[in-house]
């Protein structure tokens, strides 16, 4: 099982969605607000979470496309390995940059030395650049492999020539689920 590509991508973004309900589970549950070196790591996992979830759908995307429309594409080496940078290395860019900008972005203080925000998380243009675009950009691009992908098994030979109903109620299967594991949900 652990053999196939596609189950190791889908465990890959199964851990992120973990990670990111733990992080959530720890910030609902535990009063991070006080203390300033937690409220920073915790806004800091869940932001890093988030986008690690987006990107991993965006790779699951990619591969249901590629195993969707293309069919036969060589595959190439390591391709784990540069799945995983994607899929981990690249959500953290833009924190890694929030941070360097500035450090205080997660926890600002009211200049007593308490906390103003309730939630610890980036605001304003932060989190417009930081947070909001790079989702839209990653579900923009999951829409379009989405209608790639549907135009392609609706306009399969087989289901216009035959109509087989078994065919069109696999083809709309495979939709509905796509739809969701690509996390287009998150449009409404």
């Amino acid at each position: 099982w652990r053999r196939d590509f596609s189950n190791k991508v889908w465990l890959h973004l199964s851990g992120s969605i973990a990670l990111l309900i733990i992080a959530f589970l720890i910030i609902a549950f535990v009063d991070v607000h006080n203390d300033r070196p937690l409220c920073l790591a915790s806004g800091i996992i869940m932001h890093y979470s988030i986008l690690a979830s987006f990107c991993w759908m965006l790779i699951s995307a990619v591969l249901s496309y590629q195993r969707l429309v293309k069919v036969f594409t060589k595959s190439s080496s390591h391709r784990l390995l540069k799945a995983s940078l994607v899929g981990w290395i690249v959500p953290a860019l833009p924190i890694i940059i929030l941070c360097a900008v500035d450090s205080e972005i997660y926890s600002k203080t009211n200049g007593i030395g308490t906390l103003k925000k309730p939630f610890c998380y980036p605001e304003g243009l932060a989190f417009w650049f930081t947070i909001i675009m790079p989702i839209a950009v990653i579900v923009l691009a999951n829409m379009i492999l989405f209608c790639i992908i549907i135009y392609s098994v609706f306009m399969n030979s087989k289901i216009q020539r035959h109509g087989d109903t078994n065919q069109i109620y696999q083809s709309l299967t495979v939709s509905f689920l796509l739809f969701f594991l690509f996390g287009l949900t998150w449009i409404f």
